[in-house]
């Protein structure tokens, strides 16, 4: 048995459960390890390519933060400091 687990934070990973053991991994290669010489039957390869529809649906994208677009739209008080606003060099510590 295989579970797929989405995360907040972090990756993504597959939970292998074979063998009276359950194992966490990151990687479709990990999973194939994972099974040994059953990675060749017909059952193990309708887990695989499951595993590849949930990988492909659920990777996050690696996107780089485009700093223009939050400058410009802004989402929160950080994106629109004011050089003239007397607490522009100012932190709130807790």
């Amino acid at each position: 048995m295989v579970q797929y687990h989405r995360v907040r934070e972090g990756p993504n990973w597959m939970m292998v459960y074979y063998k009276n053991a359950a194992t966490p991994c990151l990687t479709l290669k990990e999973v194939k390890a994972r099974f040994g010489p059953a990675k060749n039957t017909e059952g193990c390869k309708k887990i695989f390519s499951w595993c590849e529809e949930q990988i492909a649906k659920y990777q996050s994208s690696s996107e780089e933060l485009d700093v223009d677009r939050v400058a410009k739209e802004g989402f929160g008080p950080e994106a629109h400091l004011d050089e003239s606003d007397p607490n522009y060099q100012t932190k709130m510590v807790l």
